[in-house]
């Protein structure tokens, strides 16, 4: 089966790239455009599927420049949404994110629990993107599944909280200084796991659109982190906190995901949250 991997040069992309036999990798560090709707095309010709990552994943960033995560997001998923209707190939996979569900107040989101209000561009460009995929597949007849896993850690990880204390707390053992008050809680899930999804939901997926969570069971505040990057690299810092409940704007404090959806399949993360974190920092050492 041939895929092609839009952002395949990516963290995530770079594992899903080992999951299929010889897949066709476009990605803007191989200087190829996203945006470019006629060399997409070209590229996706006769491709069984295409996966779909390539989007701004800096959430910060795009706070402080919001056309980032629209360039980069949503006018990207357009340009691969058309050149995979004009290429004629057979499905679409979109990695899609927790943030389009915006703020629940620590209840677990729930794929169609709507209202679905985003509070920061990446979430709102993540939301419009799901909305161009699923009316390409409803118009079209491309059959698509919509990801939005939890936080993705792993080896090959570029950015993140973990990684971010971990470099922070080489550069001076002896204070890390945190956004936030450190009791943001989010669900946190390993690549692996991931792939695991995607294989589980390609098999199973019935509908013209399949919408589905990935996440592990349990949740990790800022504050277990910072002591597990501490105890990783062997350190005793002192902590610093802020007395803001989230660490930017557009951050959201507390994050779960159910995955009710998705153990139907007989999915079954591998890897709890703070195990997949744990795996995490020590690749990071």
């Amino acid at each position: 089966m041939s895929v092609v991997i839009v952002g395949g040069a990516g963290f995530v992309g770079q594992h899903c790239a080992r999951l299929v036999r010889n897949p066709i990798i476009y990605d803007l560090a191989n200087g190829d455009d996203a945006r470019d709707i006629d060399k997409l095309t070209a590229v996706m010709r006769d491709a069984a599927m295409v996966w779909h990552l390539a989007s701004n994943a800096d959430i910060a960033a795009g706070a402080k420049d919001p056309t980032i995560d629209f360039e980069n997001g949503t006018r990207v998923t357009q340009a691969v949404c058309e050149a995979t209707r004009r290429s004629g190939a057979q499905g679409l996979i979109y990695f899609s994110g927790s943030g389009v569900y915006g703020e629940r107040h620590g209840l677990p989101c729930r794929e169609h629990a709507g209202p679905f209000m985003p509070n920061s561009p990446y979430g709102a460009s993540k939301l419009a993107g799901e909305g161009l995929v699923a009316a390409y597949a409803q118009m079209y007849r491309i059959p698509a599944i919509i990801l939005r896993p939890a936080n993705i850690v792993g080896p090959g990880q570029t950015h993140g909280v973990g990684l971010d204390f971990i470099r922070r707390l080489k550069e001076n053992p002896e204070h890390l200084y945190v956004r936030g008050n450190g009791w943001q809680t989010k669900s946190y899930v390993h690549v692996q796991d991931v792939l695991g999804a995607v294989l589980a939901i390609s098999q199973t997926a019935r509908m013209a659109v399949t919408v589905v969570n990935v996440a592990a069971d349990d949740a990790l505040t800022v504050r277990e982190i910072a002591t597990m990057a501490a105890a990783t690299l062997g350190v005793n810092p002192e902590f610093h906190y802020e007395e803001s409940d989230r660490g930017w704007a557009g951050d959201v404090p507390v994050v779960t995901l159910s995955c009710e959806y998705l153990r139907r399949t007989g999915w079954e993360p591998r890897y709890t949250s703070r195990e997949a974190m744990q795996l995490a920092l020590s690749s990071f050492v």
